[in-house]
């Protein structure tokens, strides 16, 4: 008996390793983008008022791609490290 006897097509084509691939590919795209809400209310809880980081931090958009994401927290880390901007 062949396979399409058990599946139709619709069925069948959804089971294909290039229907997998793109299942992949979107659950990867899904990771490209970091969430800073909770660093976001870390800046409004803990960091005091008129302080750069602060300031930087709650203007940013909540989702960043892993890109933005990378260049962005090397300027916080030494913003971070200052006294009081």
């Amino acid at each position: 008996m062949s396979r399409s006897y058990y599946l139709d097509e619709s069925e069948e084509a959804a089971t294909t390793p290039h229907c997998e691939h793109e299942i992949r590919r979107s659950a990867i795209a899904a990771q490209a983008s970091v969430d800073i809400t909770r660093l976001k209310e870390f800046a409004l809880s803990e960091i005091p008022h008129g302080w750069v980081l602060r300031d930087l931090l709650l203007s940013e958009k909540t989702l960043l791609s892993k890109c933005e994401f990378i260049a962005k927290v090397d300027m916080w880390l030494k913003l971070a490290g200052r006294k009081h901007l």
